[in-house]
């Protein structure tokens, strides 16, 4: 196995070598990590619930089956560790400095520019209705298709069309509103 193998034959493979799933680990972990950060808005419990994911998905790695693709897969796992998360937690979750998801090591200038803009759209998720958020992030975060997305959440494609494009409709009215504020 390798870096060019498909999710599935790595996946199947895990269970007789261990570097299989440190290529599945490899190449999900940022939209893992993207989504789970958009959900509870600090780093260190989305680095938590990051590593919680990927312990289960290993336990479970059996359980897999490619009728949708393995990141919907691993980002189901997430969104049920992101539930027992808030069941645990306080239901307020504070808005605090995050990462940047996308290079460990950029210069200042763009960190700060990309943790501006993630607390950002953290906020703006929290305005609007809860569904249309989880699509948003699910889709943009989690990097699903709409087919994956209907799956996991038990709710149509047409459904989650419409949703998106709602929570969209919603974040550009807010944006606007603030920018006619400023």
């Amino acid at each position: 196995m390798d870096e060019t193998s498909t999710d599935d034959l790595l996946a199947i493979a895990v269970e007789k070598d261990i570097e299989a799933f440190v290529i599945l680990y490899r190449r999900h972990l940022h939209r893992v990590y993207s989504y789970l950060l958009s959900r509870v808005g600090n780093v260190q419990d989305a680095q938590d619930l990051t590593s919680q994911t990927f312990t289960a998905a290993l336990k479970s790695i059996k359980t897999y089956t490619p009728q949708d693709t393995f990141g919907a897969w691993l980002i189901g796992i997430a969104r049920h560790k992101t539930l027992d998360h808030f069941r645990k937690q306080s239901p307020v979750v504070p808005l605090e400095t995050v990462a940047s998801v996308s290079d460990p090591s950029p210069i200042v200038d763009e960190l700060v520019d990309e943790r501006l803009q993630m607390q950002e759209i953290v906020a703006l998720l929290e305005r609007i209705g809860a569904d249309r958020a989880e699509v948003v992030r699910l889709r943009f975060f989690g990097e699903l298709k709409i087919h994956e997305i209907a799956r996991l959440t038990g709710k149509s494609e047409g459904a989650i069309k419409m949703l998106l494009a709602r929570a969209l409709d919603d974040i550009r009215k807010l944006l606007s509103v603030e920018e006619g504020t400023r």
